[in-house]
């Protein structure tokens, strides 16, 4: 495990999650006026299925397994950063 692995794995995915959150708060904002749920959430779906595919092929370090420690704790910087964005609004 490299030292810089580890900390592209932690920037990158930080930086996709705050993505993810942009993604998600002007998806909220834009269908506030609907009154369709059903929408909303074809919509938000169909946005996240499409982002996570994109993020899958960004990642240079795609090709390590999902239990290896560098895609762990790129996972949970990419959960903190979500969770953090959470927060903060």
């Amino acid at each position: 495990m490299k030292p810089k692995d580890l900390f592209w794995s932690i920037v990158l995915n930080g930086f996709l999650g705050y993505l993810w959150s942009l993604f998600y708060w002007d998806i909220t904002d834009l269908t506030r006026v609907w009154d369709h749920f059903l929408s909303k959430a074809i919509i938000f779906i169909l946005g996240s299925f499409l982002f996570g595919e994109i993020v899958n092929r960004v990642s240079p370090l795609h090709e390590y397994k999902w239990n290896h420690p560098i895609r762990i704790i790129g996972a949970a910087s990419y959960l903190l950063v979500v969770l953090l964005c959470f927060y903060a609004r």
